[in-house]
């Protein structure tokens, strides 16, 4: 029962844009794995609304290290690298993201290769324009 209201209460900062404070409500009682995993997923998610990217990174890497990575928050980190000018981390992100048939990567790897081979932009200039 604790677990749930210390779950709850964690939920309730994170949409409140509280994270730090989510992050304290967390701890109050032990987890469960999926638990922490949604946790972290939602820290990383208002990290990169807020523009906090390194956060993001950081975030994003805690759960990679107790679940396996949604190919969604793939996408998520491919952005993050993306607005912290790590280009070629970006690139390789997307294109994992791609390959597992995710449109928004297939996308950004689309218009790269197709604007690359017309040699109309940088690569950095065409990576960037799909940021959000």
């Amino acid at each position: 029962m604790r677990e749930d209201a210390a779950y709850g209460e964690s939920l309730a900062y994170l949409r409140a844009g509280l994270t730090s404070k989510a992050a304290v409500a967390a701890t109050k009682s032990p987890q469960s794995r999926a638990r922490v995993a949604a946790i972290l997923a939602d820290r990383a998610i208002a990290a990169f609304d807020a523009g906090r990217y390194r956060e993001t990174l950081i975030f994003l890497g805690q759960l990679r290290r107790i679940s396996g990575e949604r190919t969604d928050l793939m996408v998520l980190r491919g952005y993050a690298y993306l607005r912290l000018n790590r280009f070629p981390e970006a690139k390789r992100i997307f294109a994992a993201a791609a390959a597992t048939g995710n449109r928004d990567a297939g996308e950004v790897v689309q218009t790269s290769a197709g604007r690359k081979r017309s040699g109309r932009t940088s690569s950095k200039r065409r990576l960037r324009s799909r940021c959000p």
